[in-house]
Formats: C-alpha cells, sequence, structure tokens
C-alpha cells in the first residue's frame, strides 16, 4: 500500500539517510489519501502550523503493509516495514 506524510525539515532530513520514516515518538500518522495530507495537515490549520508554516513542508510517499484510510496511525513498536519512495513535488500535483 501506498501511504504519504507530511513532515518537517528535520524528519525529512533523517527519514532521507535511513530510508525510513525517523520516529522520535512512539506513534505517527500517515494517510493512504494523498489529497486529504494536502488539504488537512499542509493548510497551515494542523496542529497550530499557521505559527510554524514550514512545519509540514516536506511530502513522502511510503510504501508500507497497511489497511488503506484517511488517516493511518503506526506505532513503531508493531515492527510494520515503512520503505521510502519518493519526495513529491507538489508542484506537479
Amino acid at each position: 500500500m501506498i501511504i504519504y506524510r507530511a513532515m518537517c525539515k528535520e524528519e525529512y532530513i533523517n527519514t532521507l539517510k535511513y530510508k525510513e520514516p525517523h520516529f522520535i515518538r512512539r506513534f505517527k500518522w500517515f494517510s493512504s489519501d494523498i489529497n486529504f495530507i494536502i488539504d488537512r495537515v499542509q493548510n497551515t490549520n494542523f496542529n497550530n502550523s499557521i505559527y510554524i508554516p514550514s512545519r509540514y513542508e516536506y511530502l513522502v510517499e511510503f510504501e508500507a503493509d497497511v489497511e488503506s484510510a484517511k488517516e493511518i496511525k503506526i506505532d513503531r513498536r508493531d515492527n510494520i516495514k515503512i520503505k521510502y519512495v519518493k519526495t513529491i513535488n507538489q508542484k506537479e500535483i
């Protein structure tokens, strides 16, 4: 399943380095719906990101063995393999 995540620069750099999401906290949120990520997360109204516009600057595509859903909560303790696929250039969307 292809899933998407919007992330800050620090998380993005570490994701590229390790070729998988860099989990600092236990849970991370993804979506199989790219438009949900763009409209909900990157719209500057999510998690007070209006005050930090670059908080969700990078949109990244992953491959994971999970069910399709608008909101996918992944616990790093579940040992789900999440593989980095590519960074989405939002000007192409």
